[in-house]
């Protein structure tokens, strides 16, 4: 092998944008010459670009064996290991002396911003204190905008966009945030003029802008204009099944049912392997109460995305006498899917693995006979009798006749008894209430969460006594909510964000709950508390949330109040009043 030759035949291949080419001849140098510090480099680049990130993360690890790595390599790393989601390594990257002197601040200023929003900690000092000095840097201002449209901030963002844009009325990319900003406080049609903007100016991010335009069409229920913004995009780029996706997507949110699974049938037919599109044809199902069909389909969501999941069980025929549960998706649904296992005999010996241990006593108490074990590979464990823990419901439930024989889940009723004899007193007769009106989903928690202080005339009422049940940093919000008058309490001692089983006792000791679709609505419907569950129209309503005559399908406590077409989350707050009244 000439070694200069191939490096730089990979190199050519590269650069005329066929890295398949590329990638097929530094594997190949890197066989051969395992220590090759060029191929490693560029190797981890075109990894790191067709998403092989474990492989870029490795092929850099390996060079850094070799040799210090440079600024952009360093740089090239530590995003890898945030998509990662491996924080702890992002900060030792940061405190590398490579990363050291003054050239390097703003990125490391930017990169903690990006970390504090995975670690969900606002926190915006830093950035404040650089902008003292550099006020009109777009970069920086813009990185603020993001962290405060992330934590709910909605109408600062969009404050804190209009002065950027009086620095820079032409900039794509702080337009783009802004409109974000203006949908996420359901400002849809203000959004659309500025994203109607973006596009004509054709500066830029005009594909980008069109797709939230479809979003925002949507939520006004304009669907005519959002499949004709969709059908020119469709017809610009006929190959993308992603547009397709949507389209399907577009049409089960205007109700049509039938045109969407058509439209996620043809997909299949065309490309068996694009399994987005049967998991979204398991949604239409499931909604519907279709439990056969959807489970069928819901099984591809291993294929969807496999690095989520520990094991792909779709081979697994049927549920063995001896099994382990895998964690997947958020608590909520975790919560969803083991209320299941009371419709199991006591003959089966389970294991549970959770990835958390805020849930573990929660589960402890209602599947007692169950091993638990948090934060654990599943290398020492026998990969035929592991399966998902949504999977669970393909073996055990078939119809709506099963969702009635699911038994409701118990709390500690020790630290339940304690923390009613102490609210009550405090209570003074008043019915106890509580309250969560956040979602911290990162796809669709915006769209479920409603502004505290549209709840104030729920609240501001003489004969109840409302407790927080929200969990998440909302300290800010719900000092200022009950600044003029204490109208949330928030002194019950309970770490609602890490305790779970605690939650669970403070759901358990209200006369009924008022939320919006999070963790607080799972555990409240999983122990048959009373509860009023407010839910989006579109986007964010998800697929369990079926309901008959406002009763929830899946948890019978619950009432569901979902906005209509032509509805907002006021309408929601009416109805519910209505219903308290």
């Amino acid at each position: 092998m000439n070694l200069k030759k191939e490096l730089k035949s990979a190199l050519d291949f590269c650069k005329a944008n066929h890295l398949n080419d590329g990638r097929r001849i530094y594997i190949n140098i890197l066989k051969k010459y395992p220590k090759q510090p060029e191929a490693l480099a560029n190797l981890s680049v075109i990894e790191a670009m067709h998403k092989n990130l474990d492989a870029a993360e490795s092929l850099l690890e390996r060079l850094s064996n070799i040799q210090k790595l440079s600024e952009s390599q360093l740089k090239n790393l530590i995003n890898i290991k945030y998509e990662l989601n491996k924080i702890s390594e992002c900060d030792q990257i940061l405190n590398d002396p490579g990363f050291s002197g003054d050239h390097n601040f703003k990125f490391k200023l930017l990169f903690k911003a990006k970390l504090n929003r995975k670690q969900k900690n606002f926190d915006l000092r830093e950035i404040e204190k650089y902008l003292e000095k550099s006020p009109d840097d777009l970069e920086v201002l813009c990185e603020k905008g993001l962290t405060l449209n992330f934590f709910g901030y909605h109408k600062e963002a969009i404050l804190h966009y209009q002065t950027m844009l009086k620095i820079n009325n032409n900039d794509s990319n702080t337009q783009y945030n802004y409109a974000i900003a203006l949908k996420n406080n359901q400002n849809y049609q203000d959004a659309i003029i500025v994203l109607d903007r973006i596009i004509r100016s054709a500066r830029g991010l005009v594909k980008e802008s069109r797709l939230e335009l479809i979003v925002n069409l949507m939520f006004l229920n304009r669907y005519d204009e959002a499949h004709a913004e969709l059908d020119h995009l469709i017809k610009d780029d006929g190959s993308n099944f992603d547009l397709k996706l949507k389209k399907g997507y577009l049409y089960s949110q205007e109700g049509k049912i039938d045109k969407s699974l058509s439209i996620y049938d043809d997909m299949i037919r065309a490309n068996p392997s694009y399994y987005q599109a049967y998991v979204f044809k398991s949604f239409c199902y499931l909604e519907q109460g279709k439990f056969r069909e959807g489970w069928q389909f819901y099984q591809y969501r291993q294929l969807e995305k496999p690095e989520k999941y520990l094991v792909n069980d779709i081979k697994h025929k049927k549920l063995n006498s001896e099994f382990v549960l895998a964690p997947e998706q958020g608590i909520g649904d975790q919560i969803l899917f083991l209320r299941m296992l009371s419709l199991l005999d006591k003959k089966h010996d389970i294991t549970i693995m959770l990835d958390s241990k805020k849930i573990k006593d929660f589960v402890e108490i209602n599947i007692p006979n169950a091993q638990i074990i948090v934060n654990q590979t599943i290398d020492h464990l026998d990969h035929e009798k592991i399966y998902n823990i949504g999977s669970i419901g393909r073996f055990l439930i078939d119809d709506k006749e099963d969702l009635k024989k699911i038994k409701n889940w118990k709390v500690d009723e020790c630290l339940r008894d304690k923390l009613y004899t102490d609210t009550k007193a405090k209570a003074l007769n008043k019915k106890i209430v509580g309250i969560s009106w956040k979602s911290f989903n990162k796809e669709w928690g915006d769209n479920k969460s409603i502004e505290l202080e549209m709840l104030k005339d729920i609240i501001n009422v003489e004969d109840k006594y409302f407790i927080n049940l929200q969990y998440g940093q909302v300290e800010n919000e719900l000092a200022l909510f009950n600044s003029k008058k204490n109208l949330i309490d928030n002194s019950h001692g309970i770490d609602v964000t890490n305790d779970i089983s605690g939650l669970a006792c403070l759901i358990d000791i209200c006369d009924y709950v008022i939320t919006v679709s999070n963790v607080t609505a799972h555990i409240a419907g999983a122990i048959g508390k009373k509860t009023f569950l407010l839910t989006p129209r579109n986007n964010g309503r998800m697929w369990y949330w079926s309901f008959k005559n406002g009763q929830s399908s899946w948890y019978p406590s619950i009432t569901i109040i979902n906005q209509e077409k032509k509805e907002s989350w006021q309408h929601s707050i009416k109805k519910l009043k209505e219903l308290l009244d």
